[in-house]
Order: C-alpha cells, then structure tokens, then sequence
C-alpha cells in the first residue's frame, strides 16, 4: 500500500439524494454492479453494492475513508492504474 494524494469535495457540497440516484442509473454502474435496488440487475464483474453506504457508516469517524471513496469513484485510476473501474 502506498500513499495517495485523495481528492475532497468542492467546499459546500451538500449531498442530494435523488442526483446520487439518477448518477447511478445513467452513469452505468450497474454494467458491472449488481444493487438489490435494482433486483433484475445479473452483472457480477464488479462487487454487490447494495450495503456500500454501510462501510461509510462504519468509518463515519474517519474522513480519510469518506476521502478515499469518493477519490476512487471519481479517479479510480489514481488508487491503482491498471483498473477497469472508469472515472
């Protein structure tokens, strides 16, 4: 593991729900990913995500986690270059 430079959120980015939910569907995540959200979904080259917002629950207390999350879906590349996740 070697350290890398995390991206934030712009200041006073306020969370929305309903632009995370259209992001989801339109941004092709379920190509790869499978969310009990949407049960017909068979795609299973990426991990299940349906309980993804249980591992930043968990680390709630630690926004370095919270950091890495969000760099890895907007910069997958910057975590590991040779990733098949896209930007």
């Amino acid at each position: 593991s070697q350290p890398i430079d995390l991206l934030k959120p712009k200041e006073g980015y306020a969370a929305d729900a309903e632009r995370g939910k259209q992001l989801f569907t339109e941004r092709g995540c379920l190509a790869c990913h499978q969310h009990s959200a949407v049960p017909e979904s068979k795609a299973d080259f990426g991990p299940n995500i349906t309980d993804i917002y249980q591992k930043v629950k968990r680390n709630s207390d630690n926004p370095a986690f919270s950091d890495w999350l969000y760099t890895w879906i907007r910069d997958p590349e910057r975590y590991h270059t040779k990733t098949r996740m896209p930007n």
